[in-house]
């Protein structure tokens, strides 16, 4: 069995929302597509970092768990050149390490590299695992999943923006109608009327 997995990360500053998307094939038949908000970051690698931080758990997960079987063909395909290539790096770093603990301060100081780092090693045990760098072009399933996502997200974002301010207005208007003082009306008299 050949499992295929993408994953990649939107982001958008200005509202300050990242999301993810992971999608799984199994032998050209999607299995997986999921997505969702994460805690957003100053720094998009970050976000990437994340996304596939959850593709590696899902197939992690379902391998513990005997949905998918040992020994396969998995390949994981992310856009991120840095990303891809700080892993490798990672890998050969922990590959001449005796002792984890030893770290470079490059990768001691980014624990979620290091983590992943160690999860795909870990799979590496019991099945054929590649990382591949792919164009945005190729990763387009996921990269259209965490768009929507980001674009929904941004939907409620800005309409729950626009019902605080019409309660912000409709509290202002109430203060303002508290704060005058309730006036008697009376009727004017018409000039050179008499009494």
């Amino acid at each position: 069995m050949r499992i295929d997995v993408y994953c990649d990360a939107s982001y958008y500053p200005k509202g300050d929302i990242a999301t993810i998307g992971v999608v799984v094939y199994m032998d050209g038949s999607l299995q997986l597509r999921s997505g969702k908000e994460i805690p957003a970051s100053s720094n998009i690698r970050l976000c990437e970092l994340r996304a596939l931080n959850k593709a590696i758990g899902y197939i992690d997960t379902k391998q513990r768990t005997g949905y998918i079987p040992f020994s396969q063909t998995i390949r994981f395909h992310c856009d991120d050149l840095t990303l891809v290539e700080g892993i490798q790096k990672a890998k050969a770093t922990l590959a001449m390490q005796n002792r984890p603990e030893k770290l470079p301060d490059y990768l001691a100081e980014n624990e979620l590299l290091y983590g992943l780092t160690m999860q795909l090693m870990r799979l590496e045990k019991n099945n054929f695992v590649t990382l591949f760098w792919i164009s945005r072009d190729g990763n387009n399933s996921a990269h259209e999943l965490s768009n929507e996502i980001l674009q929904e997200k941004k939907r409620q974002r800005r309409d729950h923006q626009e019902r605080e301010a019409a309660q912000i207005v409709l509290a202002e208007k109430k203060l303002v109608n508290t704060k005058q003082p309730n006036r008697r009306r009376t009727r004017r008299r018409p000039k050179g009327s008499a009494l």
